[in-house]
């Protein structure tokens, strides 16, 4: 993927507008009135299928690709970025801490929303399996472009 880092800054933008419309998915798909995903007229049908037979483990998709493209767009980030290579692996650690951070926080948010929404119930499975998919995401992220990407 070092190829597709050395794309530019038209690169970043598309990862980062991508990141961002998976953050938008998340807080759309938890927040809805329904938790069931085959009313989603979009989503394909066996993708719809199997999201609704694994409630609670579903959860752990979006958060660990949430988390992945969060690496990817942090170190093709600090490759354009010459001035910042001296402290770039300090910096995309605390990076990634900040990542997963940020995604728990989402996590937690869109979980405690549903408290209010009368067809939802937060669970605590929700919470276990969005968390490993973060904290997957980014141990696979943060070891798959670093072995790709050396600075």
């Amino acid at each position: 993927m070092k190829s597709l880092c050395n794309l530019g800054r038209y690169w970043l933008v598309l990862q980062f507008v991508a990141l961002s419309v998976l953050f938008g998915l998340i807080i759309y798909l938890s927040l809805r009135s329904s938790p069931s995903m085959g009313e989603l007229a979009w989503l394909p049908g066996p993708i719809a299928d199997w999201a609704d037979r694994n409630g609670d483990l579903r959860t752990l998709v979006p958060y660990a690709l949430a988390a992945t493209l969060w690496c990817w767009c942090l170190r093709c980030y600090y490759l354009h970025k010459p001035a910042v290579q001296m402290a770039s692996e300090v910096r995309l650690c605390c990076g990634y801490l900040l990542g997963g951070f940020v995604l728990l926080v989402l996590l937690l948010g869109t979980e405690l929303w549903q408290v209010f929404l009368p067809e939802r119930h937060p669970a605590l499975g929700d919470l276990f399996w969005g968390s490993v998919g973060i904290v997957g995401g980014l141990a696979v992220g943060g070891w798959r472009w670093s072995r790709l990407t050396k600075f």
